[in-house]
């Protein structure tokens, strides 16, 4: 470190915005190159308020990785992301990120972020409907609109007229 700053002097780098958690994962991560689990599971199943907690927790350690310009943080992260996406539990169910992980992500990265590409190809790939019912960032909502766009060209089938003529009441 070096300028005059006070963390200079006292050779300390004070982040009094993050998580100390979360940074515990980033300590982790440099002396182990793992992420461990952040949420302990309830008789080995994932809860999806736990999974939730799990997803904001590797979120903000995105961030942090982002604002500490440690991109291979942020790799390990994006990897995590995707093991917790694909890890089923006891039960056979997989939980995904978040209303709450979508926001925290649109609203503290730029367009850029790669990350903002994973959450949308989740969404794309896995959402079901009621997955939309909350209040996501318009461009969180047209990039996923875009993608299954996208994704359905490939499996276009031809409209029928039929489908939507008005049908006669039955009186």
């Amino acid at each position: 470190m070096s300028g005059s700053r006070k963390e200079s002097k006292e050779h300390t780098l004070e982040l009094p915005e993050d998580d100390p958690q979360v940074f515990a994962l980033y300590s982790h991560w440099l002396y182990f190159s793992t992420i461990p689990v952040v949420v302990e599971r309830v008789a080995k199943k994932k809860l999806p308020e736990n999974s939730a907690r799990e997803y904001n927790d590797l979120i903000k350690a995105y961030l942090l990785g982002d604002k500490l310009l440690d991109t291979n943080f942020q790799n390990s992260v994006i990897d995590a992301i995707i093991e917790q996406s694909t890890t089923t539990n006891p039960d056979e169910q997989r939980y995904y990120s978040g209303e709450d992980a979508v926001k925290h992500v649109y609203h503290n990265t730029t367009e850029s972020a790669t990350i903002r590409k994973l959450l949308v190809d989740m969404y794309v790939d896995t959402a079901a409907p009621n997955w939309l019912h909350g209040e996501l960032p318009k461009e969180f909502l047209y990039s996923a609109t875009e993608g299954l766009m996208k994704k359905r060209v490939s499996s276009c089938n031809p409209i029928k007229a039929s489908k939507y003529h008005v049908q006669p009441s039955s009186n």
